[in-house]
C-alpha cells in the first residue's frame, strides 16, 4: 500500500467514525490549546519586560539608593540606613567621568493637577534633570522636551502623558496652556507619544517637571534616581567602574567597605527577570504538558478499540496480499492524522485563548512562529508514540484468526 492511499484509507475510516475521531481530537486539542496560551503569554511577558528595560537604550544605567532587588525587611532597613543620592552626585559625574556622557536626576512622586474646573487628583509627578531628554523613557509627539536652560533655572515648563491631555483638555490643544501641579503652575511644552499600559499601570500619565521645581514642592530630603548613558555602547561597563569610583569617594567609601549605593544595567534586570520566571515558566509548561500526555493515552486507546472493531477487516487485507508494514503504515497515519488535526485546531484556539486573556487582563501575549511548529510537533509525535503499539498490534493479526473474528 501506497503511503497516499494509506493516507486516504485512514481519512475515510476517521470519517465513518466521527464521534470516536471528535473524542480523540478532543484529548488533543485541549493539550495544545493549553500549551499554546501559556507559551504565548510568557513569549509576551518576556517581549513587554524587554521591552520596558530597553526603552531607554540597553547602554543606559540607573543609580539609586537601593539598587535593583531587596529581599527582606532587614535588608530594606539595612539599605535604608544608607546616605541619599542628591543632584551634586550626579554634577560629579558629569564633571569628573571620561566615559559617560549624560547623566540626569529623577524624583517621582504624585499630586493633584488641574486646568480650569477639571482636576485629577493623586497624578504621577517626575522631577527630572537638565539632560533628561537624552536619556528619556518616552518620546514626544507634538511640541517639544523642556530644554536644559529650563530645567537648570525652573522655568515653569512640563511635559505632559497623553492621559493627562485627555483628562484635562478633552479635545482642547494643550500646547501653553497653563495647568496647576500641587501648589505651582506650568506652561505645558510638550506631550509624550502613546506608550499604553505595563501589567495594567498606565505609562501615559504623568507630568514632568524641573527637578527644582519638583524638590520646591515635596521637599528635597528624597534621594535622586540617576539615570547615566556612556560615551559609546561598548564602554557601558568602564562607564559603570568610572560612575562606581567617583561615587564611593565622594561617599567617603574605605576599600574595604560595600557600596552604599546600587547600580542597575539592562542586562543584570534581564539577567534577575530570567532568574526569577525560568523555573517558574518551566514548571508550568510542564505542568500544562501532563495534558498532551494524556491526550496520547486517548489517542492509544481510541486505536486500540478501532484495532478491535475492524479485526476483520485486517484479516481480508492480509487475505488480499497486505504486508505487515502495510497495516503498520495505515493505523500509524490514522493516529498521526488525527493528532496533528488535533494539534492545529490547539494551536489556533490556543492563540485566540492568548489574546482573549491579553484583551481581558494586564497580561500580554505573542505568537512566535516557532511555538507553532511546537505545537504541530509535538502533537504528531504524540500520535507516533501513542499510536505505534495499536499499529503493531493490528499489523501481529493472524490472518486466518482475524477472517474469524465476528
Amino acid at each position: 500500500m501506497r503511503f497516499l492511499e494509506a493516507v486516504v484509507s485512514a481519512v475515510h475510516s476517521l470519517r465513518a467514525n466521527k464521534l470516536r475521531s471528535f473524542l480523540t481530537l478532543l484529548g488533543i486539542i485541549i493539550a495544545v490549546l493549553s500549551i499554546i496560551a501559556v507559551v504565548t503569554v510568557i513569549q509576551g511577558l518576556n517581549q513587554k519586560v524587554t521591552d520596558l528595560f530597553t526603552g531607554r537604550g540597553a547602554d543606559v544605567f540607573e543609580v539609586d539608593k537601593f539598587g535593583a532587588v531587596v529581599t527582606s525587611r532587614s535588608e530594606w532597613q539595612r539599605m535604608q540606613r544608607r546616605p541619599d543620592l542628591t543632584r551634586r552626585d550626579a554634577d560629579a559625574l558629569k564633571r569628573g567621568a571620561r566615559f559617560i556622557e549624560y547623566v540626569s536626576a529623577k524624583l517621582e512622586g504624585s499630586t493633584a493637577v488641574s486646568y480650569r474646573q477639571r482636576r485629577v487628583e493623586s497624578m504621577p509627578v517626575q522631577g527630572l534633570g537638565d539632560e533628561y531628554g537624552f536619556l528619556s523613557e518616552f518620546e514626544i509627539a507634538r511640541g517639544r522636551h523642556m530644554s536644559p536652560a529650563e530645567v537648570a533655572h525652573n522655568r515653569p515648563a512640563a511635559v505632559v502623558g497623553p492621559d493627562v491631555v485627555d483628562e484635562l483638555f478633552r479635545g482642547e490643544d494643550p500646547l501653553g496652556k497653563r495647568i496647576r501641579v500641587g501648589a505651582l503652575s506650568f506652561t505645558i511644552v510638550g506631550v509624550a507619544r502613546e506608550r499604553g499600559s505595563t501589567f495594567g499601570l498606565s505609562q501615559d500619565a504623568f507630568v514632568g517637571i524641573p527637578i527644582g521645581a519638583y524638590q520646591k514642592m515635596f521637599g528635597q530630603r528624597e534621594s535622586v534616581t540617576l539615570a547615566v548613558k556612556p560615551a559609546d555602547p561598548e564602554l557601558l561597563q568602564p562607564a559603570v567602574e568610572e560612575a562606581r569610583t567617583i561615587l564611593r569617594i565622594r561617599h567617603r567609601l574605605r576599600p574595604g567597605d560595600e557600596d552604599d549605593f546600587g547600580i542597575v544595567t539592562t542586562e543584570g534586570l534581564l539577567r534577575l527577570y530570567r532568574q526569577i520566571t525560568t523555573g517558574v515558566y518551566s514548571a508550568l509548561v510542564g505542568l500544562v504538558a501532563i495534558s498532551l500526555v494524556v491526550g496520547g493515552i486517548v489517542v492509544m486507546n481510541i486505536m486500540l478499540v478501532a484495532v478491535t472493531e475492524r479485526t476483520r477487516e485486517v484479516g481480508i487485507r492480509k487475505a488480499l496480499g497486505a504486508r505487515r508494514r502495510d497495516i503498520l503504515r495505515q493505523f500509524l497515519i490514522e493516529a498521526v492524522i488525527l493528532s496533528a488535526l488535533g494539534g492545529l485546531i490547539g494551536v489556533l484556539l490556543g492563540f485566540a485563548v492568548a489574546l482573549l486573556i491579553s484583551a481581558t487582563t494586564p497580561l500580554p501575549s505573542a505568537l512566535e512562529w516557532w511555538s507553532v511548529a511546537l505545537g504541530l510537533a509535538l502533537s504528531s509525535g504524540v500520535g507516533i508514540f501513542f499510536g505505534i503499539w495499536p499499529a503493531m498490534k493490528a499489523a501481529r493479526l493472524n490472518p486466518i484468526e482475524a477472517l474469524r473474528y465476528e
